[in-house]
């Protein structure tokens, strides 16, 4: 359930009262962007399982690149593990199993008894241990232009909530870009309505995702695919 107009994305700001979510944002950051000395032109985090970025990054040669870095496996498992410990796996005693043995349930927490410590450094070896798995391709600086265009419309433009939340069926997207002197500006949204403003920004992102993985043979295909997209939004303006 969504609290607000989805033609807006929302600050980001909201989030760091909740210090579960906050640190879970850092963490994610840290293991997506250790080996990144750039910043982005334009980055959008997808808070999926697994968690992905998709950025617009120009390297030292002059070189701008779509780049989509990808979790080997979700982060929030572990985040959630270690905030509730791992699940115990109990025979259900209501099974009506033909072979006479009882089938294997979770059992939810429901007194002190139940839990079962949580391994805090086996969990953060864990998180270490997650890899990023790298795709990227070279773009034109028009269209890079075009995508931080919108970016930093869609950005500025975001609405502070106060009250703003999420749902269950569905993922946040963050989205961020650059300013001249490298300060990254940030605004999100949950997964949107279809035909909102934001519903399009969300199909650019996966276009982008898919364009970065993208055979030969269908990439220019791809490429209208996306500018008719950008066009799309444009007209939003």
């Amino acid at each position: 359930m969504v609290c607000y107009s989805q033609d807006n994305l929302v600050r980001t700001n909201h989030f760091k009262k909740y210090e579960i979510t906050s640190k879970y944002r850092t963490e994610l950051n840290r293991i997506l962007f250790k080996n990144v000395s750039t910043k982005p032109i334009i980055r959008t985090i997808v808070f999926s399982s697994p968690e992905v970025s998709i950025s617009i990054e120009k390297e030292q040669n002059g070189k701008v690149f779509l780049i989509e870095r990808k979790l080997g496996e979700s982060l929030w498992s572990y985040e959630a593990e270690e905030m509730t410990g791992p699940p115990i796996m109990v025979p259900d005693e209501d099974s009506d199993s033909s072979d006479g043995s009882n089938d294997i349930i979770i059992k939810e927490y429901d007194s002190k008894a139940d839990y079962k410590p949580v391994n805090k450094q086996e969990i953060q070896k864990k998180k270490n241990s997650i890899i990023v798995i790298t795709s990227k391709i070279m773009i034109d600086e028009q269209l890079a232009k075009d995508l931080q265009s919108i970016w930093k419309h869609f950005i500025t433009k975001a609405i502070i909530k106060s009250n703003y939340y999420g749902g269950i069926d569905g993922r946040t997207y963050l989205f961020q870009f650059s300013d001249t002197r490298g300060t990254i500006h940030s605004a999100e949204i949950w997964s949107p309505t279809e035909k909102t403003k934001t519903w399009y920004l969300v199909n650019l992102v996966e276009l982008l995702s898919d364009f970065t993985k993208v055979e030969e043979q269908v990439k220019t295909k791809k490429q209208l695919e996306i500018n008719s997209i950008i066009e799309k939004i444009k007209s939003f303006k």
